[in-house]
């Protein structure tokens, strides 16, 4: 288990953090960073819009896309026990698939992590409803998951997608056809528990007790952020799981970014962490990260919230922004720059 030092966070974060929340006009958030120097955590705001619930330590965030680098690292799990291999061909990995494009024949596994096989962005609108739903409410999360993956793979290839969530729930398909289990049991045996991840869960927290977590909120047409309580409807359908389904606490998504930075032996060798962080070609994209120099960033929402969190390889520094807005325009911008100024300053 990846040890987690902890230290007061700085004066001035939670004037940060605050001014942050007021000017995206986001309800909550929570700001974090950890290092060789430890770890700071600060929080502002509100559960939701309304409500005078104060958001704290112990409350789940929704990641979005940030799965995605989670994904590519249970691949690089099954790449360690043999199971998987980078260059294993998508269609040999996926035999049950009804049909599927001779265009996908050669797009391998690595193609999928790094966006580069053509898959579509996600599947037809017609099918995503059909598949709406809770865990709890989906019989079968694996059956889903072809029938998403079969309305994707019928389409040719689009060479010119260069971010597709389809891509990931492939790539999750194929982790669950390796081992024989959803994704969901895998990511935890296989990730979430070797790292003593004990708050990781799916979909938007709080389903079961919706007054005890941040709810996320959506921009109505005036730009008014409206809060969304748990359900079938504050989240992506439950197919989607392996691109960005993942919530957690801040101190969690910490000790999972640190395994990154830290390059946890314990979890895979280092030319795995290379496959993970080295891109193809010199790409701007690696299996689940953007690439900027020596830093390692990912943002995800699933437009009712937004996250952001990076690493820097050099400094072994990690930091993460976690809202439950999903006003991305107001976000982006002003979170980058904060989340930069957390990971190199702090």
């Amino acid at each position: 288990m990846l040890a987690l030092p902890t230290q007061a966070a700085p004066t001035d974060l939670q004037t940060i953090a605050d001014d942050l929340r007021s000017t995206t006009g986001t309800p909550g958030l929570t700001m974090c960073f950890g290092g060789p120097d430890g770890s700071g955590f600060v929080h502002s705001g509100t559960l939701r819009r309304g409500a005078d619930l104060p958001i704290g330590p112990a409350h789940l965030w929704h990641l979005g896309s940030i799965a995605k680098s989670m994904t590519a690292t249970l691949i690089a799990r099954l790449v360690a026990t043999g199971d998987l291999a980078f260059s294993d061909r998508m269609v040999d990995r996926l035999p049950d698939l009804a049909a599927i494009d001779p265009g996908y024949g050669e797009v391998t596994i690595r193609d999928l992590l790094d966006h580069r096989g053509g898959v579509p962005a996600n599947a037809d609108l017609a099918i995503a409803r059909d598949l709406v739903g809770t865990l709890q409410t989906r019989p079968n999360i694996r059956a889903d998951r072809l029938l998403y993956a079969d309305n994707v793979l019928s389409q040719p290839p689009d060479p010119t997608v260069t971010y597709s969530n389809a891509g990931y729930v492939l790539l999750g398909m194929i982790c669950e056809t390796a081992r024989n289990a959803p994704w969901e049991s895998l990511i935890q045996s296989e990730l979430f528990q070797p790292l003593g991840i004990q708050s990781a869960g799916f979909g938007s927290p709080g389903l079961t007790d919706p007054d005890s977590q941040p709810w996320g909120h959506k921009p109505n047409f005036l730009g008014r952020l409206k809060p969304v309580p748990p359900g079938p409807k504050a989240d992506n359908v439950p197919a989607l799981g392996p691109a960005g389904r993942v919530h957690m606490n801040a101190a969690d998504l910490i000790r999972y970014l640190g395994a990154h930075a830290e390059r946890s032996p314990a979890l895979l060798p280092t030319e795995l962490w290379d496959m993970l962080h080295i891109p193809v070609e010199d790409r701007d994209y690696a299996c689940g990260w953007g690439v900027s120099g020596d830093i390692r960033v990912h943002n995800g929402s699933n437009t009712f919230w937004y996250a952001v969190a990076a690493f820097d390889m050099s400094s072994r520094r990690t930091a993460a922004i976690l809202t439950n807005s999903g006003a991305l325009k107001r976000l982006y911008q002003p979170s980058q720059m904060a989340l930069l100024d957390l990971l190199q300053s702090r």
